[in-house]
């Protein structure tokens, strides 16, 4: 971590006392490409520093549901706290993730465009409990400690925004561009989710795969309060157009049929306050995905991400 402040200060310094020769004209490539992007000024407007940093405390969780004919198991994860670190230059966004002490288990990738945007989440977690509710009615119920399941989760979301002129997804999550009014958009969005679950005590094993595509449109808002409040709320619902799903029990593999009830939602949520130099807030990502088919098999996957953030611009 002091290695990271000091590559951040020396960076300063030398682009505060060059400014010319190479790294002048770096400077001058990017500032070309930053005032390149076409939008509405009524609508959005960006900073005038070049520089941002922006401290994010991070909570994260993941959950899983699997129910049959007479039995559902529901199952949610630690809730797991890492800190990241964005160092931002005219628009181009540097992040660092760390948690104290410990080694991350999670991997995130963010990226929101104008147009066009992406969300990468690799995790694993073995620190589940839950409950299995069990019976003809349902009416059994026994509780499952940490230790029985072990599961990997990876997932894609991307989106791609019409309004991208009046409407600003970087205003909402990374902070590179303001939103000056109101404004919405439709949304089209793909989801790709893969995962692996183990489920396991001393004599037994049960392995669960998917991976699954999805395709939908859904709609986006930025509520904007004197060009310095803002709220965020999006949702793309999609479709799951493909597919395969893989039970595996000792040394037998069973798929697991598509249902046209099978698909995917990914919701986005923020709140912050902008000052000329200072900002803060909070958001939320959250996804789900439902696969497989109720008369054998059924998996619930949620997986959420919370952030609060702090940050200036120089």
């Amino acid at each position: 971590m002091k290695h990271f402040f000091l590559l951040f200060f020396l960076c300063y310094c030398y682009f505060t006392c060059v400014g010319q020769g190479f790294i002048g004209k770096v400077d001058s490539v990017l500032q070309k490409r930053y005032s390149r992007i076409k939008y509405d000024t009524s609508y959005i407007s960006r900073p005038e520093q070049r520089f941002m940093v922006m401290l994010s405390p991070m909570t994260s969780q993941i959950g899983l549901n699997l129910s049959g004919d007479s039995a559902v198991m529901d199952l949610n994860s630690k809730i797991n706290t890492s800190f990241k670190l964005n160092f931002a230059y005219r628009g181009l966004v540097l992040g660092y993730s760390f948690k104290p002490g410990k080694v991350l288990n999670e991997f995130t990738v963010r990226y929101y465009g104008k147009k066009i945007g992406f969300e990468i989440d690799v995790c694993q977690s073995d620190n589940f409990s839950g409950t299995l509710t069990f019976g003809e009615k349902k009416d059994n119920e026994i509780k499952i400690g940490r230790g029985l399941l072990d599961m990997a989760v990876v997932e894609l979301s991307a989106y791609y925004v019409k309004n991208n002129k009046k409407f600003s997804y970087p205003a909402a999550f990374t902070k590179s561009y303001f939103q000056k009014k109101s404004c919405g958009s439709m949304l089209f969005g793909a989801a790709m989710v893969a995962t692996y679950s183990n489920l396991f005590n001393k004599e037994d094993s049960i392995s669960l795969r998917n991976a699954s595509i999805g395709l939908g449109v859904g709609y986006g808002y930025n509520f904007v309060l004197k060009e310095k409040f803002m709220i965020h709320i999006s949702a793309i619902p999609s479709i799951i157009v493909m597919q395969k799903n893989l039970i595996t029990h000792l040394d037998s593999e069973a798929k697991i049929p598509y249902s046209f009830s099978n698909f995917s939602i990914s919701g986005r949520f923020s709140m912050s306050y902008n000052l000329k130099k200072w900002f803060f807030g909070a958001d939320s990502i959250f996804y789900s995905t439902i696969v497989g088919s109720q008369r054998i098999l059924q998996a619930k996957y949620n997986r959420s991400l919370s952030r609060f953030f702090a940050g200036v611009r120089f």
